[in-house]
This record gives structure tokens, sequence and C-alpha cells, in this order.
């Protein structure tokens, strides 16, 4: 996890997730685990949203300039925060 402003990202360095995932990675009960529920990035987002902060995944040829790593990227902005 790296702070960076009012963002946090956060990186693992296993796979990155598929190309035809990313739309979908927020909707609720999406999942490619066998056991998954498809709840976790959906509650994260709609919480976030409450205070009006955001969440999104990045890939490293976005052009997202803060230290994302290779894997799966997910950065938070946080309105009015500061770190």
């Amino acid at each position: 996890m790296v702070f960076v402003n009012s963002l946090v990202i956060i990186a693992n360095s296993g796979p990155a997730i598929d190309t035809d995932d990313i739309p979908r990675l927020f909707e609720l009960f999406y999942s490619k685990r066998a056991n998954g529920h498809g709840v976790g990035l959906y509650l994260c987002r709609e919480n976030l949203a409450v205070a009006h902060h955001k969440i999104w995944y990045s890939e490293p040829d976005e052009g997202d300039n803060y230290l994302i790593k290779d894997g799966a990227n997910f950065v938070i902005q946080f309105n009015g925060v500061e770190f």
C-alpha cells in the first residue's frame, strides 16, 4: 500500500486482471472465484462513494503516474483528505 497525496494505491505482484473482466469488477455479484460472492469491491465502491471518494482499477500502461506496480492495482482517491 502506498500513499500519494490524497491517493492510496493497493497493489499486488500477482497477475493483472483480465482485460475482459475490468468493466465488471465493481458490479454486485460479479466474481471469477469458484466460491466468490462478488460483493467486496461493490461494497467498497459504494461505501467510498457515500463520502464522495472514488476507487478504480489501474494498469501500469494507463498513464496513472503514481507508483503503479505490475499485477492488480486499485487506486482510492479520498476527497478532501491529505496524507
